[in-house]
């Protein structure tokens, strides 16, 4: 199966808020690019979900629109994340996600995981 994404991934482990609705769920990132996030939560959030996002990238905060277009569930059926493609970025928040992506393709657990992630 062909890779689709248009941004490279980066294994980057973040904190993040996510609201849903009435809704706020606070969780860890796998791993994160230009276009979207892979959010690790259990939250029961429904694929096709508009979601807002609040990231915090190497202590600046950025928000971002996106809407879940994937859940991944254990064997055991238990939601342990989500795939979230971003709708909506400011240029700002678009700066500052690039910024935080290049310093940590330099470090040595980025890097290598960006160098597997482009063969």
């Amino acid at each position: 199966m062909p890779n689709r994404r248009k941004h490279p991934r980066l294994r980057f482990d973040i904190a993040i808020d996510i609201e849903s609705g009435h809704s706020l769920y606070s969780a860890r990132t796998r791993d994160v690019s230009e276009g979207g996030v892979f959010v690790k939560t259990r939250a029961p959030i429904k694929v096709g979900t508009e979601i807002h996002l609040r990231l915090n990238l190497n202590g600046e905060h950025i928000a971002a629109m996106g809407e879940v277009m994937w859940q991944l569930d254990d064997s055991s059926g238990r939601r342990v994340g989500i795939g979230v493609q971003f709708t909506s970025l400011s240029p700002y928040a678009t700066e500052v996600l690039r910024r935080a992506l290049q310093a940590h393709i330099h470090a040595p657990e980025g890097a290598e995981y960006f160098e597997a992630a482009m063969r």
